[in-house]
């Protein structure tokens, strides 16, 4: 025999048991699976591949179960049990202090700090992001009764969903063709203030080609005020410096030329001890009056309540002084009402009409 023959001859039958073990093992492999193994699921949330079917993404599904045995009373709170998901903790400043919006903020992968990278969707359509800058991911917006499951793809979408769906998605999925009533009361007491008041109501019915389900929920969050004694800018009962700073006196402060400011152990430019500083005093000046002048307020110099330095002077040093921290609160009280709507009714086969609404007010104080 040719040499080259009996080689080629030789490769061909390793070639052929190598394929042979192969489809061995496959065969092997699915009737260990027809024996009992069940597959795993693959949930497709959205794909633009036309007649082929995506790869499963991390989705994470929340419904009204896990509100229970977690015991958060709102949707935003639920999130608290996604890794991948950062929640504010309720209050946000915005632009001062005194400005406090009590959204609950969803951000996911923490990527929404330059910006709105996760896109909320309700019943699947898109729902602009909230608050005054337009940055906040409230799902809170919805009561938690009316909630059948929240659907989280926590990786990035935007080739689905655009580029505000850089971080992932959130779709709110509504209750939907519900028979029967459910309430639920909810009421939590921390140590330090911000006692919470919860009640909601689910109603539903059913009929032969259609439902409605209607939710109400009531909420009201007692503020925290002055939550520790260390909640303070004075650090002298702690045998450290006073730092409240000589502005902070009610109505306000005086002073001629560089304040002169010592602790009153001779260290200077720390505390509330002040050799050229005046304090204004305490009723000095009045508030604007709208019914008086046609409300439109002075309309020449001195017509206005004016201060003397005679009033100053009779008020040498920094008086009136409060400690700013002391003045505000830690958490705004808030005052919520949420109403969601859905209507389903089929006109005549093939064709059904459907409704979904929702109102949210919150008030904060």
């Amino acid at each position: 025999m040719n040499p080259r023959l009996s080689w080629f001859a030789a490769l061909m039958g390793s070639a052929s048991l190598v394929a042979l073990t192969a489809t061995i093992a496959n065969a092997q492999q699915m009737a260990q699976t027809a024996a009992g193994e069940v597959p795993e699921q693959v949930l497709v949330t959205g794909s633009l591949i036309h007649g082929t079917a995506a790869v499963g993404l991390p989705v994470t599904n929340l419904g009204v179960q896990d509100l229970t045995e977690t015991g958060n009373p709102t949707i935003g709170d639920l999130f608290r049990t996604i890794p991948q998901a950062q929640v504010s903790p309720g209050p946000t400043a915005v632009i001062g202090g005194g400005h406090q919006e009590r959204e609950t903020d969803v951000n996911i992968r923490g990527l929404d700090s330059t910006g709105p990278r996760s896109l909320m969707m309700i019943d699947g359509v898109r729902y602009p992001h909230q608050a005054d800058g337009l940055c906040s991911t409230d799902p809170s917006i919805i009561p938690a009764l009316a909630l059948d499951r929240v659907d989280v793809l926590a990786d990035g979408a935007s080739a689905t969903y655009g580029s505000d769906a850089i971080a992932g998605v959130i779709n709110v999925v509504l209750k939907r063709g519900f028979d029967g009533a459910t309430t639920m009361l909810h009421f939590q007491e921390p140590d330090r203030g911000g006692q919470e008041y919860q009640a909601s109501q689910l109603w539903g019915r059913t009929w032969n080609g259609g439902d409605v389900t209607l939710t109400y929920e009531y909420i009201n969050e007692a503020p925290v005020k002055r939550p520790h004694s260390n909640f303070t800018m004075n650090f002298s009962p702690w045998g450290l410096d006073n730092e409240i700073p000589i502005g902070a006196s009610l109505p306000g402060t005086v002073w001629t030329g560089k304040p002169s400011v010592t602790n009153g152990n001779g260290v200077a430019n720390v505390g509330t001890v002040c050799a050229n500083c005046y304090s204004v005093p305490a009723g000095a000046g009045a508030n604007f009056n709208a019914s008086l002048n046609s409300g439109i307020g002075p309309t020449a110099a001195g017509s206005a309540a004016t201060l003397t330095w005679g009033q100053l002077l009779s008020h040498p040093g920094v008086s009136n002084l409060v400690d700013p921290p002391q003045q505000g609160w830690e958490v705004a009280g808030q005052q919520k009402n949420s109403f969601v709507a859905t209507f389903d009714q089929r006109l005549f086969p093939g064709v059904s009409f459907f409704f979904t609404g929702f109102y949210t007010n919150r008030r904060v104080t």
